[in-house]
């Protein structure tokens, strides 16, 4: 395992462009949704579970949907055995609520017949898929927890890597609030001195940024030609996903936090 993981991790070094840990998340969430669609999705263990979840979250399914309606795909069929399932479970739930009624209070709240406890707002909306229940964001948080750890053992342990990292485009926001969370968790005094090194590089990827992004403003003006500002057009978009990540890390990460959320109190 440890050799499987220090090989991603350099695979995702050399992606110079972007965050190593949204290149691995982005490899785990696509590894996922394929192996799901294509093996796991007749697997009636795999299938309770997407059912007691009701279903993937809002990001996910429309992932699994984009790549279940690619040209030549059968997994269009899967897509559809899982919406069958689930829909069929939401039935139940929302045959349930026929038994709802508004009970005679200020404000009015919703119970059920014959039950004194009103009906609470977090039970209401767990027939609602979100990042909190969906498989595939516990599962790509699991695998990032994985990581991220080893990312820390590693370049702890090896000077020539760490050097790599630093060389590297850093981390967006998202997962270096992550990787310090994990390493303020391990209660190892080794890791200071590897900490203000992670934390120095996030400064130096910060300030490029800042400066790339006054070079793009600068360069709308007329005075510039075409050719000049088409050198600066990536800028926007490079410096969006620095900031909050690739699209739908939000959701391993808010996974992420509420398992170990769970365990203990997280600090704002």
């Amino acid at each position: 395992m440890r050799d499987v993981a220090l090989n991603y991790i350099h695979e995702a070094l050399r992606d110079s462009k972007r965050c190593l840990f949204c290149y691995l998340e982005s490899k785990f969430e696509s590894r996922f949704i394929d192996s799901y669609l294509g093996e796991h999705v007749m697997d009636a263990k795999t299938r309770q579970k997407v059912i007691e979840s009701r279903g993937f979250c809002n990001y996910h399914s429309y992932k699994m949907f984009t790549s279940a309606n690619k040209p030549c795909s059968n997994d269009g069929l899967g897509m559809a055995l899982t919406l069958k399932s689930v829909a069929e479970q939401l039935l139940k739930d929302v045959k349930s609520h026929k038994n709802l009624e508004f009970a005679q209070l200020k404000p009015r709240i919703l119970r059920f017949k014959n039950k004194r406890k009103p009906l609470s707002t977090l039970k209401l909306s767990k027939i609602v898929p979100s990042a909190f229940n969906c498989p595939a964001c516990h599962h790509i948080s699991e695998m990032m927890q994985i990581y991220m750890q080893a990312f820390l053992r590693e370049i702890s342990q090896d000077e020539i890597l760490l050097k790599v990292y630093e060389e590297s485009s850093g981390m967006c926001i998202p997962h270096y609030v992550m990787v310090l969370q994990i390493a303020a968790e391990s209660f190892d005094e080794k890791l200071a001195p590897l900490m203000k090194r992670l934390v120095e590089r996030q400064i130096k990827s910060l300030e490029k940024m800042l400066t790339e992004l006054s070079t793009y403003i600068e360069k709308q003006d007329y005075q510039f030609s075409s050719e000049e500002r088409a050198k600066t057009e990536r800028t926007i978009g490079e410096s969006l996903t620095k900031i909050v990540g690739r699209q739908g890390t939000e959701q391993a990460l808010t996974n992420m936090l509420q398992t170990r959320g769970n365990a203990h109190e997280i600090e704002p």
